[in-house]
């Protein structure tokens, strides 16, 4: 039981360590130029070397049988120079990354180890590198897994390469606030000469010299149906008395003065009449140039009294 749980805590450890790093598909060493005696064997080893490598900086490697299987996948014969192979190639093993490295031993002695690491979408995330070194008394395999280890650690430096896809950030829509009344919007009053055209203010009105003479003609003519009217009641209260035969002398008149003084005012009666419907015909006459005039001004207005006589009214502002 005790072995049981040690397995489990082991392996959910080794789950923990794996996904903790970025996953890495690694593309088979290229090995340009090796020195004689350098067997498939020993490439092989240099290989398992490499992963070991790639592993010991904290990433994901897949095993040997998914590399194999992406590889038959694959169908490209371009990675040590083209970015769309190696992404094809991480696509194909599961993992976020593929890592490329080539061995060389020039005319020279000198051991070149050069890399590059391609995402699966194809962005190089880290560009080629190389290191070198006199390969000397060491031998070629010591030498190389040394360079490779400092390559991928110091140059490539796979263990800070991120374990997911950068996530892109969508910016968001700024949308305009409404504008609200009084909510800091000054508004710039416009200028009198800013080049606005504004109409002319219209003429005063005039008093014409028709609604002059209709003013006229009403006083005149009111005032003569009053003296009318007046004159017509003096001459009616006359005919009254006489018709009644009850003339009473005034003061020191005699019968028949008396009788004379009240045939006179008799006499007022007709005249009372012909002076009203005189004043009121002018009166008439003057509310008519009145209401003809184009400005405004007063009203006139006239009714006819009991017993004779008539009432002029003026209604409004006098200009």
């Amino acid at each position: 039981m005790r072995g049981t749980l040690g397995c489990a805590v082991s392996l959910l450890c080794s789950l923990s360590w794996a996904q903790s790093g970025p996953s890495i598909a690694p593309f088979p060493l290229n090995m340009r130029r090796v020195p004689p005696g350098f067997t498939a064997k020993n490439e092989e080893a240099l290989a398992a070397e490499v992963r070991k490598a790639i592993r010991d900086t904290g990433a994901t490697v897949p095993n040997v049988y998914k590399i194999e299987q992406a590889l038959a996948e694959l169908k490209r014969q371009d990675c040590d120079l083209e970015n769309a192979c190696l992404s094809t190639f991480a696509l194909k093993a599961g993992m976020l990354y593929a890592l490329y490295v080539s061995v060389d031993l020039n005319v020279q002695g000198v051991l070149v180890v050069s890399g590059r690491v391609v995402r699966s979408d194809g962005v190089l995330v880290a560009e080629q590198k190389s290191l070198s070194r006199k390969l000397g008394k060491d031998p070629f395999a010591v030498v190389a897994k040394d360079l490779v280890t400092k390559l991928l650690g110091d140059e490539l430096k796979l263990s800070a390469l991120p374990v997911a896809k950068p996530v892109a950030v969508v910016k968001p829509i700024e949308v305009a606030p409404p504008v609200v009344a009084d909510a800091g919007v000054s508004t710039v009053p416009l200028p009198v000469d800013a080049g606005v055209l504004l109409p002319p203010p219209p003429p005063p009105l005039e008093v014409g010299p028709l609604k002059t003479v209709g003013f006229v003609s009403v006083a005149v003519g009111g005032a003569a149906a009053a003296t009318g009217a007046i004159l017509y009641a003096v001459g009616s209260g006359a005919a009254r008395t006489i018709q009644s035969g009850a003339i009473v002398p005034k003061g020191n008149e005699t019968p028949e003065e008396a009788g004379k003084s009240y045939r006179q005012a008799l006499a007022l009666q007709p005249a009372g009449v012909a002076l009203l419907g005189v004043g009121a015909a002018i009166a008439a006459v003057g509310v008519v140039f009145v209401v003809m005039s184009p400005s405004t001004g007063p009203r006139v207005s006239m009714a006819p009294l009991p017993g004779g006589g008539a009432f002029v009214g003026l209604e409004g502002e006098l200009p």
